[in-house]
């Protein structure tokens, strides 16, 4: 694996990086969305968190297709996006209509797919890709293993992944856009790409092990973008020791 660091001293100077770099691995062969993984500090407390990352990504990678009406230029997801799911559920199996013997039809068309009454389970961190969109709801091809689903959609508030549990949170949509994820969501996963973006306003999050996991994600290559002292502030900082995770508590049954 190759490690490479892209200096950047501002915010905006690392989106630029960012957007020159996707650009560079494109017309290195890589796919941007599917071989390449934007990894980021924070959910929505920066320039450089998930949610406006997101945002920038999409438009540089997908942007809204010709011939889509004005009203639906500024929805949340478009076909071929790709997205993340947030938390473990289930949710009900839908098939391409020709797949259940209907004539063939747009498979940018909700219309074109139809429920099958199975329930499939999604786990927290599965990956899909956006098939088709209406307002209220997407159909998206959730991968390894291959399933596809209906997403009614609702935007989600700000809050950060440690949060997810609560039953205010467990209200809201539980899948978002993914072209760029925290590292906490990502851990466990690989990619041929990682693309890391050094966070200042990381705070108590930035640690040795933070971006350990966020380095080790990557298969091939592995960029860091922004100031590198901030690299090096992290990997200076031990938090490992000081988790109190409860465990050796619940094992003993100790209230």
């Amino acid at each position: 694996m190759n490690l490479v660091h892209l200096p950047a001293t501002e915010p905006n100077d690392q989106i630029i990086q960012l957007s020159l770099l996707l650009s560079a691995l494109r017309q290195r062969g890589f796919d941007p969305i599917w071989d390449v993984q934007v990894l980021c500090m924070r959910n929505d407390t920066t320039p450089v968190s998930r949610r406006p990352l997101n945002e920038t990504i999409q438009t540089q990678l997908n942007p809204v297709a010709d011939g889509v009406p004005e009203e639906r230029r500024h929805a949340t997801y478009r076909p071929g996006d790709k997205v993340i799911c947030l938390k473990n559920t289930e949710v009900k199996e839908w098939r391409p209509r020709d797949a259940e013997g209907y004539a063939a039809a747009d498979p940018r068309a909700i219309g074109s797919y139809v429920g099958t009454g199975n329930v499939l389970y999604v786990a927290n961190g599965d990956m899909g890709r956006v098939l088709a969109v209406e307002p209220s709801s997407v159909i998206v091809q959730f991968l390894l293993p291959d399933r596809i689903t209906r997403v009614y959609t609702k935007r989600r508030k700000a809050v950060d992944d440690r949060d997810l549990d609560g039953a205010e949170a467990a209200k809201e949509a539980e899948f978002d856009l993914a072209y760029a994820v925290t590292i906490h969501k990502f851990q466990g996963s690989q990619i041929p790409v990682a693309i890391i973006i050094l966070d200042e306003q990381a705070g108590p999050l930035g640690c040795r092990e933070l971006i350990y996991t966020a380095i080790s994600r990557a298969e091939r290559l592995c960029f860091l973008v922004g100031k590198l002292p901030t690299a090096w502030k992290w990997a200076a900082k031990k938090t490992l020791e000081r988790r109190k995770t409860f465990l050796v508590d619940m094992i003993r049954g100790t209230p």
